[in-house]
């Protein structure tokens, strides 16, 4: 079974497949490569479960280079003349099945949970917990935040740094995300600016722009 692993929902979701003897083909989605927390956490993972984690580029990073979010003028043109591929989970998901010569009949483990909120609880409700065409499998739908970390803590899995830094998985290129990395972890803040070199001006945009509107 595909995973779609990310943080702690999706973990919850592996140890469980593990513990039925479901094999899990997993991989991660990144928005900015290279950062010293998802490798570290990638590598603890790999070597837990004993098994290889695919790393690609997530399609939001793809959608945010072409709309050129934080690029400059050169850079966004340089973009739109690669003519980035556009794609979703489903894209991905059915290219990995491809890869690995799983069945038409293929499912995903998604780690969604009805208790998260409204959204979810109405979508499971509506759409069930397993998928045949979307190839879904919300494995974890019917437990809450409290129980998926009774049972990674039983389990003896560590989180990654990101919980610890963001309280999440810690994607995006948000003032909450960039403020610490520029002040915590510049290598990591500098990776980020290698992919969105005008990033700053969100901090700018935060701190000076926000705080002068105001002051009127």
């Amino acid at each position: 079974m595909l995973l779609a692993f990310s943080g702690r929902d999706s973990l919850c979701c592996w140890l469980r497949l593990r513990a039925a003897g479901i094999e899990i083909i997993p991989y991660f989605l990144y928005t900015v490569p290279g950062l010293s927390y998802d490798d570290e956490m990638l590598a603890y993972y790999e070597r837990f479960f004993n098994t290889p984690i695919i790393r690609l580029p997530h399609h939001v990073t793809y959608n945010l280079l072409r709309c050129g979010t934080w690029q400059t003028l050169d850079g966004a043109a340089s973009i739109y003349r690669a003519n980035l591929p556009r794609y979703d989970f489903k894209d991905v998901e059915n290219h990995l099945a491809g890869e690995f010569g799983l069945p038409d009949s293929y499912l995903c483990s998604v780690g969604m949970k009805a208790a998260d909120n409204a959204q979810r609880f109405h979508t499971i409700r509506q759409r069930g917990t397993i998928g045949r065409v979307r190839h879904y499998y919300y494995t974890i739908w019917d437990w809450n935040t409290a129980q998926v970390k009774e049972y990674l803590a039983g389990n003896g899995v560590k989180l990654s740094k990101s919980y610890l830094y963001f309280g999440s998985t810690g994607d995006g290129i948000d003032y909450r995300f960039l403020r610490f990395l520029k002040d915590k972890l510049p290598q990591d803040y500098q990776r980020v600016l290698d992919v969105f070199p005008l990033a700053e001006l969100e901090l700018f945009r935060y701190e000076v722009v926000s705080g002068w509107q105001e002051n009127q």
